[in-house]
């Protein structure tokens, strides 16, 4: 009998593994489904009364208060789709607080397969780890047990979809490839600000693709410039329906000092995960590890992303 037709090892099954990152997540996070609600959830979910009806579904794109009818701070976000996921889900559960954490768990294992599917799209390896570590790495651990965080889950399915499509457009030229990267793109960004940083992510998986032997034939701004323009063109809606960013707020005033603090943050899970000596923290100003500046947090991320690259050539 030949090599090739050799049983699969067990250890190398697609189900066997994919049962185990199913078992995994079930052990690290099955709790939740008996959970309630915490933080923003009260207020962006048990509390909006706008999320109770799917009626006139556009509202949630228009109207700022939809996201929160206490207003505040919580008008300076714009995650349409997030609310709409919502109204779809209290029409199918109602109040019932475990469905959404089911529909948590389930986004959140599905956000893990997708970065294992690009990860072997990139770099034709690492798939299952690259899966395993967004799965149950305590600084993303968030993402499953936060019903708001639904939105982080959303930009990240959509953005995986953007990235991979681009990236078949390379190879085949087809509009139709070109198409679905610029509508997920777009489903992105309305679902979690943080998509308005794509077109970075796809110009990375473009020095990936192209270290590891790939063609990129067209200049950078026919490749780039489409992405370039929905981005903008989210940026003007965005500020059309949104209230302007308060003065001062927990997350520094502003949109790049939220990214600049959740950086930060970032950085401290994974210092726990090496030295897991205390829990980590929502992010507020006051929590912010003093041994973490911005600077820092920026250099260790960007020498991360080179490690990607250097890993690609």
């Amino acid at each position: 009998m030949s090599q090739r037709t050799l049983p699969t090892p067990l250890a190398r099954s697609v189900p066997v593994r994919l049962a185990l990152l199913g078992l995994l997540t079930a052990i690290a996070y099955g709790g939740a489904i008996d959970a309630g609600v915490a933080w923003d959830d009260a207020g962006v979910l048990a509390a909006n009364p706008a999320v109770r009806s799917l009626e006139r579904p556009w509202r949630f794109f228009l109207d700022p208060w939809t996201i929160n009818p206490s207003g505040g701070a919580m008008l300076a976000q714009y995650r349409p789709l997030r609310t709409l996921g919502f109204a779809l889900q209290f029409a199918a559960f109602g109040g019932q607080a475990w469905g959404y954490h089911l529909t948590s768990l389930v986004l959140h294992g599905a956000c893990a397969c997708a970065v294992g599917f690009l990860t072997r799209r990139l770099f034709g390896r690492g798939a299952w780890l690259a899966a395993s570590v967004w799965l149950l790495h305590p600084a993303l651990s968030e993402n499953a047990l936060y019903l708001a965080a639904q939105g982080n889950l959303l930009c990240l399915l959509a953005a995986v979809v953007s990235v991979a499509k681009h990236v078949a457009w390379l190879v085949t030229g087809q509009s139709r490839d070109r198409v679905a990267s610029l509508v997920a793109a777009a489903v992105a960004m309305l679902a979690y600000e943080f998509g308005a940083v794509l077109i970075a992510l796809i110009a990375l998986a473009e020095v990936v693709w192209r270290a590891r032997g790939g063609a990129l034939e067209l200049a950078w701004w026919r490749r780039l410039g489409p992405v370039a323009l929905v981005t903008v063109a989210y940026f003007v809606l965005r500020a059309v329906v949104v209230s302007p960013l308060p003065a001062t707020a927990w997350w520094g005033g502003s949109w790049m000092a939220s990214a600049g603090l959740q950086l930060r943050f970032w950085l401290e899970g994974w210092r726990l995960t090496v030295l897991p000596i205390a829990q980590l923290v929502r992010y507020e100003v006051a929590d912010v590890p003093a041994w973490a500046p911005l600077g820092l947090a920026v250099g260790v991320h960007v020498a991360l992303a080179g490690v990607v690259v250097a890993a690609g050539r």
